[in-house]
């Protein structure tokens, strides 16, 4: 168990390119880190570049995924790194990650460690499980005004 003076966020995202939700993800993880708040990193997918970047600005970083599309078995790595670093907060960052965050949640309640879920969602058209999964969220982000109707 880890003992922390800094609060803990961790954000769970897909390996973006260096712009759109690449560029978003650093930004967010930069003005965390710069509030002086300690940050983790996992990624369920790979093929983008945003490792590197992530640990130049002072996150921990961690791939679970070696393939470029999320796969559901991720969900049991994701689960416990949450266990392990036992974060305040978990971001899941886009739709596709908002299963394996909810999942992960069920997973680590046995731990005794509880964390604030909150999902950010960039796209409108979500299907019924997906809008079930998101609204499982303590909060959810809305990056555009059509998502709201989601």
């Amino acid at each position: 168990m880890l003992s922390h003076s800094k609060t803990t966020y961790m954000l769970v995202a897909c390996d973006y390119d260096p712009v759109g939700n690449g560029r978003q993800i650093e930004l967010a993880v930069s003005g965390l880190i710069a509030a002086g708040h300690r940050v983790s990193v996992v990624l369920v997918s790979s093929g983008g570049c945003l490792t590197a970047r992530l640990q130049a600005v002072g996150a921990t970083v961690y791939v679970v995924n070696g393939r470029p599309a999320v796969r559901m078995s991720a969900t049991f790595q994701v689960a416990e790194i949450i266990r392990n670093e036992q974060p305040r907060t978990v971001i899941g960052w886009s739709v596709e990650t908002a299963v394996i965050v909810g999942s992960a949640r069920v997973l680590t309640r046995p731990s005794q460690h509880s964390w604030r879920y909150i999902q950010q969602v960039s796209q409108s058209s979500l299907t019924m499980v997906e809008a079930a999964i998101v609204g499982q969220a303590d909060q959810i982000i809305v990056m555009e005004e059509s998502a709201l109707q989601a």
